[in-house]
């Protein structure tokens, strides 16, 4: 019995674990290989993947949110260019009675960021939640914004960053918005 159970369980188990451990790290923008933690906030109740040299810190919540608080995450300063704004990831609980559509959920985000101009507001097909997605930017950064309505809670996770580090940025954030996962 105990050789069924290594067989079953133990073998496939190591098998997992040397295919995870060869296949290629995802690349930041910079080209490096990605390192990534796992984020859990229970109180908040989500989790999500986040580069691990990342600062987190927490702000105050958005207007009208169950929430005490929101999370924001920043790249690393670029000791290259040092004056340019460090990229950021911020997570905002909202209202559960919040309208999913769209153009009340951009007037919301603009009310919350003068100077914000949306360029495009759409509903997105194929993902678990009904989400939607805002693009725009004020003078000085570029948004791309995901309202996600879980069973649970409404989830405003948003991503900024200079403009000439958004486009670069892309395939680091696709990333980070694919890990988010309520909690049930």
């Amino acid at each position: 019995m105990k050789t069924m159970t290594v067989v079953k369980v133990i073998v496939p188990g190591i098998l997992l674990l040397f295919l995870f451990s060869c296949s290629a790290a995802p690349k930041g923008s910079d080209g490096k290989e990605l390192h990534k933690k796992l984020y859990l906030d229970a109180n908040l109740e989500f989790t999500l993947t986040v580069p691990d040299d990342w600062s987190r810190r927490f702000l105050p919540a958005t207007v009208g949110s169950p929430a005490t608080y929101a999370v924001l995450w920043q790249s690393p300063i670029d000791k290259e260019n040092p004056d340019i704004e460090p990229a950021e990831i911020r997570v905002d609980l909202l209202s559960r009675q919040i309208s999913m559509d769209e153009k009340s959920l951009a007037g919301m985000f603009q009310l919350s960021h003068p100077g914000f101009n949306s360029t495009v507001v759409r509903k997105l097909e194929d993902v678990l939640f009904t989400t939607v997605e805002l693009l725009g930017h004020t003078s000085a950064r570029s948004y791309q914004v995901l309202f996600i309505q879980a069973p649970k809670q409404v989830y405003q996770i948003s991503f900024s960053s200079v403009p000439e580090q958004f486009a670069p940025n892309q395939q680091l954030f696709k990333l980070v918005f694919g890990s988010f996962a309520p909690l049930e």
